[in-house]
């Protein structure tokens, strides 16, 4: 990820690095016990980043000194999400975690039935995240309470996504589907015609999905009607990225792609 003028990433040679931009040089490195292939997020003045090692990690953005770690029990390969004084983090241990971003300590966790590699998101005092037993759930932010779960044909990985009341999710089951916020009732779903590992992004009323299908779709928010679709020939693992009226993303044929976003 880029943060002003570091970038920062994680590598298989178990190290986290920051990069920076304007002198072009390695500034901090950090090294864990396993490969990093959660990726990075910044509150202003820590990193928190996962690894294989099972520990989640909150460095010191200036210099990447560790300033805690807290340990699970298998690799963590969710990207953290940081609201307020706590970070939330999935972990293959079958895990969400919410953690105090000062101290390290645990405030709450919640076990799924299978293991967590989808991001958490954080809206309006709610987490919400998908997991490997299929399901997405929301939980309060603050004391970690199960408010809903929503069942899919399979895996969760992708990770949601939330715009005014709707959350937007990709199934290993070839599905998108969208789920109001506050009840976890199911509005539509979409069938892409494969699996979907990436996640959605979404500009206005329009949601931008790949699929392993090879597929791009706009599908609007409200309805999930497909507004268009481009077929790169090619699985599409990578989630889209939308700038401006583009929609840019990588395929398995090796190329990175920018197509109109209508």
């Amino acid at each position: 990820m880029l943060h002003e003028k570091l970038i920062i990433f994680g590598s298989e040679d178990h190290v986290v690095y920051g990069l920076d931009v304007k002198e072009k040089r390695i500034r901090w490195r950090f090294a864990t016990a396993g490969p990093v292939r959660s990726s990075p997020c910044v509150d202003g003045k820590h990193v928190y980043i996962g690894s294989d090692d099972g520990h989640l990690y909150a460095l010191d953005l200036a210099t990447g000194t560790e300033v805690w770690k807290m340990k699970t029990w298998m690799p963590i390969r969710s990207t953290p999400a940081v609201a307020g004084p706590l970070v939330y983090v999935g972990s293959e241990d079958t895990h969400l975690y919410a953690i105090d971003v000062n101290t390290g300590v645990m405030k709450w966790k919640f076990q799924t039935l299978r293991g967590v590699t989808s991001s958490p998101t954080v809206v309006d005092g709610f987490v919400y995240v998908g997991s490997l037993d299929s399901n997405l759930y929301a939980f309060d932010a603050e004391m970690g309470w199960l408010i809903w779960k929503f069942k899919t044909g399979h895996y969760v990985v992708s990770s949601p996504r939330v715009r005014d009341g709707v959350i937007v999710v990709g199934s290993v089951d070839g599905y998108i589907y969208a789920v109001e916020a506050k009840s976890g009732r199911q509005l539509w779903k979409y069938d892409t015609g494969g699996q979907v590992t990436s996640s959605a992004a979404i500009r206005g009323d329009t949601v931008v999905v790949t699929s392993i299908s090879g597929q791009v779709f706009g599908l609007n928010l409200k309805s999930g009607k497909c507004l268009w679709n481009f077929n790169a020939g090619a699985p599409i693992a990578s989630s889209p990225v939308v700038s401006g009226d583009s929609v840019f993303f990588g395929c398995n044929d090796r190329g990175i792609y920018a197509i109109k976003l209508s």
